[in-house]
């Protein structure tokens, strides 16, 4: 697993997931009332809404001390929690973590179609899966962020 902070500690353990946020593909599909070109329109104003919300939670949880997580700053669950006293900011452990963009009802918005067929339904999942991917990645690129896709 990547760490743009650290490539040394790329691994799972120690980092944790710090927010998850699901993306209602469902719902984007109701409110493009059939309209392809509106669905990526709203995909992607959702994703980066959702991009916003995941930095806004992860500068609240930066601001906590670690007197704020004893058990997991003192068993030394995250990465270099070991190396911080109970005063200190939690900034510099939780910049190992991730936070997570996911989905919802892929099937059931493709389904939804009236021309739902299995070859365009096929196609239509990978763009909207590679639309979410490729707004993700172009995020990533920036400087000082850590996030995965999943499903």
């Amino acid at each position: 697993m990547g760490n743009v902070h650290d490539r040394t500690h790329e691994t799972t353990c120690g980092r944790g997931n710090l927010s998850f946020t699901s993306i209602n593909l469902p719902r984007i599909g109701i409110e493009a009332k059939g309209d392809i070109k509106r669905f990526y329109e709203l995909l992607d104003k959702r994703i980066d809404l959702v991009i916003r919300q995941l930095l806004h939670r992860f500068q609240i949880q930066c601001g906590k001390k670690v007197y704020n997580y004893p058990f997991l700053m003192g068993q030394g669950v995250w990465l270099d929690s070991d190396k911080l006293g109970p005063e200190d900011n939690i900034a510099e452990v939780l910049k190992h973590g991730t936070l997570s963009i996911g989905f919802i009802g892929l099937a059931e918005t493709l389904k939804r179609s009236s021309v739902y067929t299995t070859a365009r339904a096929t196609r239509r999942k990978t763009l909207v899966l590679r639309s979410l991917v490729t707004c993700v990645s172009a995020w990533m690129r920036q400087p000082r962020n850590t996030t995965s896709t999943s499903r």
